[in-house]
């Protein structure tokens, strides 16, 4: 007897979060970096939980001068979005730089969406570039701060593979001596 069958279509898995993130030390030994918040949002779920408030995440400081944020591998997955479904991590970490310098942002898995917003009250005295090295080495957006973060949400390329990266720098304009210290904050 013969049975011919039809392949089977894949079925759709679901994904699984993973959380990696770091962030570098603070170069001021008065003012230590942390990470501020680490949300997930599913809307096929009704979801939105704060993972660093729930308790399923440590911060380990590491001696290669960053924090590191990951799950806690003595929990089960800490979730899983339907097949088809999207979900969004945000991360918010607090660290503190001179003021010329830069920071990478590094895909730790694929993305279907890289976003970056300015907020701080140094906007206004730095000048930022962003470069996409995926879509060459020219800036795909610079400017003053405040010009910058007047646009909002700054959607940067299109999807990411693990590894790719966007690098974030800055330079201070000219101010007079003996201001006020000030802050950036920037939220992927």
């Amino acid at each position: 007897m013969r049975v011919d069958r039809a392949p089977r279509e894949p079925q759709p898995q679901a994904a699984t979060l993973e959380i990696n993130a770091f962030v570098p030390d603070s170069c001021f030994q008065d003012f230590k970096a942390e990470f501020a918040s680490c949300a997930i949002v599913c809307q096929e779920l009704a979801l939105y939980a704060n993972l660093i408030d729930a308790g399923v995440l440590k911060v380990i400081q590491g001696n290669d001068g960053r924090l590191t944020m990951t799950q806690d591998e003595n929990l089960a997955p800490l979730f899983q979005a339907p097949p088809g479904a999207r979900y969004t991590k945000i991360t918010s970490a607090v660290t503190y730089f001179g003021p010329i310098g830069f920071m990478p942002y590094v895909s730790v898995g694929p993305t279907l969406q890289f976003n970056i917003q300015l907020g701080g009250t140094a906007l206004p005295d730095l000048y930022f570039s962003i470069v996409h090295p995926g879509q060459g080495v020219s800036p795909v957006l610079e400017g003053i701060g405040t010009d910058l973060a007047a646009r909002g949400l700054m959607r940067i390329g299109g999807v990411f593979i693990e590894g790719q990266s966007v690098v974030l720098s800055w330079k201070q304009k000219e101010s007079p001596a003996g201001e006020p210290s000030k802050s950036v904050e920037v939220a992927i």
